[in-house]
């Protein structure tokens, strides 16, 4: 009787169909079988199958300084630093970090890319009473 690795390795021994007469299903299965028996034998993939090497440094998003994220902000209709952590999903205090020049991360700063680009739906976001359009008037002491 066969164990299981013995009828395993029968099956991977019988022919197989051509590529032609196997469903799009089956042709994904069938590359799959390749690869695994390629890097099975040890020998490099771009020995057997056409490779192609793609650098995706174009989509980094670009690194921000702590004056250009608190340029963005006041893109923002001057949002508050509590209500811009809140646009970004981010505490306050990491916010604050970032705008004394803490580094800022991936998921951030393509964030602050897309606001950058056009702030203007993400400002949409923000009822305007948690803007400041005007300055906030300075109070005396009396006397």
């Amino acid at each position: 009787m066969a164990t299981r690795s013995h009828r395993l390795a029968l099956r991977a021994t019988k022919p197989r169909p051509k590529t032609s007469e196997l469903s799009v299903g089956g042709e994904i299965i069938e590359g799959l079988r390749q690869v695994y028996d390629t890097l099975k034998k040890g020998v490099p993939l771009e020995q057997r199958f056409t490779v192609h090497n793609v650098a995706l440094t174009e989509l980094e998003p670009p690194r921000y300084t702590a004056r250009q994220l608190q340029r963005i902000r006041a893109s923002m209709n001057n949002a508050s630093q509590p209500v811009f952590a809140k646009v970004l999903g981010v505490s306050v205090k990491t916010l604050q970090a970032w705008e004394r020049g803490t580094k800022i991360p991936l998921f951030a700063r393509r964030m602050l890319q897309m606001i950058e680009r056009d702030a203007r739906p993400w400002a949409a976001l923000i009822p305007p009473v948690f803007t400041t359009t005007t300055p906030k008037p300075r109070y005396r002491k009396a006397g």
